[in-house]
């Protein structure tokens, strides 16, 4: 299993060469918040999701 480290980074990779595909960003967030679920970590979904949003203002 992948590091959360990894994963966000990969994520952020996806949503570099998919910065105009809304819909695919959504899927993202979905991605990171069952992850973090997963993990048992609100706390971490609430980062992941917080910075991912900030990247995704920031390319736009």
């Amino acid at each position: 299993m992948l590091s959360a480290g990894l994963n966000f980074i990969l994520i952020l990779v996806f949503g570099l060469l998919l910065a105009n595909n809304y819909f695919t960003y959504r899927i993202y967030l979905c991605i990171i918040g069952f992850k973090s679920i997963k993990t048992n970590s609100i706390t971490k979904k609430l980062k992941y999701n917080r910075a991912s949003i900030e990247t995704y203002w920031f390319i736009k």
